[in-house]
């Protein structure tokens, strides 16, 4: 479910994104027309990287020339989704996607993203399949 807020200042819109989980997949899909209508460049951090969905649509965007930028910690309190998503790695490299790996204590946990300079989401959720399928969350 997807809902307009107020308008800001410079005539910028704010939209808040929730996710029932079990319910829809509006965040995932809101996530994935963002990715593949980027232009120029993607940047995302966020500690759970491993939805194949989220994975293939940023390798394409790279090979069409959008400058992917992902930001996740170095070490993952859940080791077995970390896993994951580094089997990932050699492939989203192939494709073109920077990987940069966050070391300082504790975890890097947030999760925001902007997409060409002109779209943001922050909030509540990850890009795996627990958080974009079972989860409730909300991002704005």
């Amino acid at each position: 479910m997807t809902t307009p807020g107020p308008a800001m200042p410079d005539g910028g819109k704010v939209r808040t994104t929730v996710h029932i989980g079990q319910q829809d997949s509006d965040f995932k899909y809101a996530y994935l027309r963002a990715i593949d209508t980027a232009q120029k460049s993607i940047n995302i951090a966020n500690p759970y990287i491993s939805d194949t969905d989220v994975i293939e649509h940023l390798q394409a965007a790279a090979r069409r020339g959008v400058h992917v930028r992902l930001m996740m910690p170095h070490h993952n309190e859940k080791p077995p989704i970390q896993h994951i998503e580094k089997a990932h790695y050699k492939d989203m490299l192939a494709a073109g996607i920077e990987i940069l790996e966050y070391y300082g204590q504790p975890m890097a946990h947030e999760k925001v993203a902007t997409f060409d300079g002109c779209i943001t989401t922050i909030r509540s959720s990850n890009l795996d399949a627990r958080s974009l399928r079972n989860n409730d969350e909300c991002n704005g």
